[in-house]
């Protein structure tokens, strides 16, 4: 879709009025049936939008179609920078709904560490018999495994619409890292967790964990490409400046293995290119 400049579009419409809804990206995509980065790209007049999805759209946000068609939000006047009045949600405080066994499951990890921990002790935190846990929760792996996907739900929306803020390719890399940072910052325990027990998640899990992970690396990576082959200076790897400015942001984690032992560009590098 094609937007006449100072025009108002489909796209922006649809992002206010969910906004106004209080609807996250990923939920709304989630109820009309699409992947976030197709929410994101209509939102974003990148690709065109039919009447029928138009519709589903407006249904989920509680509005009529004819609005967010005819009646979409005015846009700032050319005089007017928008990123002081744009909301940013990335930067916003992030909320990962835990039931009680895996907030319970979660601390006895972190004080004992997962292969120190029983259910039996998880079921003591969570306040409930054995059988109890067990009922919401088939092993100890599986809560490890949900932890690690609650915590990548959020990471690679949060990332994405981080990226997607940064006119430059500069400003998404360091959009990237202040969300990966503030995102950890907001959640210690569970990052702490993730930190230290990747190695105890087993197959075909531990497989489809690595290829999540894999993927929020490769869009810090290409970011941080585009980036670097803007800077001055002698080129630097995308892949070694990724995964510094991984470990500067505390999500060490998600750095592949095969990146992980053999980077050697120092964090103190890193950031300074990110202030450039």
């Amino acid at each position: 879709m094609t937007e006449t400049s100072g025009a108002p579009t489909v796209g922006a419409a649809i992002r206010l009025a969910r906004q106004a809804a209080g609807v996250t990206l990923r939920d709304l995509a989630s109820t009309v049936g699409v992947s976030a980065g197709t929410m994101s790209a209509i939102e974003n007049d990148k690709v065109g939008v039919s009447i029928a999805r138009l519709s589903q759209i407006a249904s989920a946000l509680g509005t009529e179609t004819a609005h967010l068609v005819m009646q979409p939000p005015s846009v700032p006047s050319a005089g007017t920078p928008p990123s002081l009045d744009r909301p940013r949600p990335w930067r916003a405080s992030s909320t990962i709904r835990l039931d009680n066994v895996t907030a319970a499951a979660v601390t006895v990890f972190h004080e004992a560490g997962y292969h120190g921990a029983t259910m039996r002790a998880i079921a003591a935190t969570a306040q409930l018999s054995v059988a109890g846990v067990y009922h919401h929760h088939r092993s100890k792996h599986s809560i490890l495994v949900s932890v690690y996907d609650l915590l990548l739900d959020e990471l690679q929306a949060r990332v994405a619409a981080a990226a997607e803020d940064g006119a430059t390719p500069h400003d998404r890399v360091v959009n990237v890292v202040e969300a990966m940072s503030t995102f950890r910052e907001q959640h210690p325990e569970l990052a702490r967790v993730a930190d230290s027990e990747l190695r105890s998640l087993d197959e075909p899990e531990s497989g489809r964990i690595a290829a999540r992970c894999r993927g929020v690396y490769d869009t810090l990576c290409v970011h941080a490409d585009e980036a670097l082959n803007t800077t001055d200076g002698a080129p630097l790897s995308a892949d070694e400046f990724s995964a510094a400015v991984l470990r500067l942001a505390g999500v060490s984690w998600l750095i592949p293995p095969e990146i992980r032992g053999g980077s050697t560009l120092p964090v103190t590098l890193a950031e300074a290119v990110l202030r450039r």
